[in-house]
């Protein structure tokens, strides 16, 4: 301690104290020590966790999806139970998904592929139709009036599927996971109508824009009708006809408002089921290709 003068009087001035050259490497051997304990610590608790079966398994990724229409059986049947339980059973519990139908998941058709592009959508499923909006060639395979039947059907999607891959990786950034159809899509009618012929100056219910050309081209009406409030306005007579799948107008009960049904398929509402990512280039990681592979066994 020393005493020093300033201007306002002495003050006590306290010196550092030197620690010898040797002082931390006379520490060097304790702290080896040290380590050498924590390791044999830490081997031990594996050793214990391996002896009672408790070992930690790899934490798994879960994934959002956005699956097909609800209640039809290609969401029920095949795409929701592939999603929730066998990606799971086949990626060994790495992978597991959560999938909401796309009619309840609060999007519009039209936004799908944008949002799969930016991330917030891994991996969804969308109408070919709700994409023609945005990108009219998309939605090429499934033109109406093009496939009566579906033997027609599937020669016209495997022509046409090389240029719909290439149409997602080089415009949208995704990967064509698969291509499937929900029944065919039909007229409904309050009255008897002489083949498509019959169409001329009848309201007409349709959904996308190659239903609505077709029904004009056949000098009828195009009414876009939410499916929701398709039967009031059937009932309330805002519509002489109505386009929609087979299955759906039943289920929702459209046969109880109309009479006649023509059974000749105006489209069949295709689907394709895509990845944000694609392989190939450097956008495709690990991780979406071996959910891809996963997806095709």
């Amino acid at each position: 301690m020393r005493i020093c003068a300033g201007p306002r009087g002495p003050y006590r001035t306290v010196e550092r104290a030197r620690l010898a050259p040797t002082t931390f490497a006379a520490l060097q051997p304790w702290r080896r020590a040290g380590q050498m304990a924590a390791l044999l610590l830490g081997l031990s608790l594996s050793a214990g966790a391996l002896a009672q079966g408790t070992v930690p398994q790899p934490s798994e990724t879960v994934l959002r999806v956005v699956g097909g229409l609800a209640g039809l059986n290609q969401y029920t049947r095949h795409e929701a139970p592939f999603w929730s339980q066998r990606l799971a059973e086949l990626s060994g519990g790495r992978y597991r998904a959560e999938i909401v139908p796309f009619d309840r998941a609060g999007i519009r058709g039209a936004e799908l592929l944008p949002m799969m592009r930016l991330g917030t959508v891994p991996f969804g499923t969308l109408l070919l139709s709700q994409a023609a909006p945005r990108d009219a060639e998309l939605a090429a395979a499934d033109l109406a009036g093009l496939s009566a039947d579906m033997a027609t059907l599937r020669k016209v999607v495997a022509a046409w599927r090389p240029r719909l891959e290439a149409l997602l990786r080089e415009r949208h950034g995704a990967e064509l996971l698969a291509v499937y159809a929900y029944p065919a899509q039909v007229l409904f009618c309050k009255r008897p109508i002489d083949g498509l012929a019959g169409l001329r100056g009848l309201r007409v219910r349709t959904a996308g824009p190659t239903q609505a050309d077709f029904v004009k081209a056949l000098g009828g009406e195009p009414v876009s009708v939410p499916l929701a409030q398709l039967v009031a306005r059937m009932a309330s007579g805002g519509l002489d006809c109505a386009i929609t799948g087979t299955m759906t107008g039943h289920t929702i009960g459209l046969d109880d408002v109309t009479t006649h049904l023509l059974p000749l398929p105006v489209t069949w509402g295709l689907l394709m089921q895509d990845s944000r990512y694609y392989c190939g280039k450097k956008r495709c990681g690990d991780k979406n290709r071996r959910i891809q592979i996963l997806h095709r066994t």
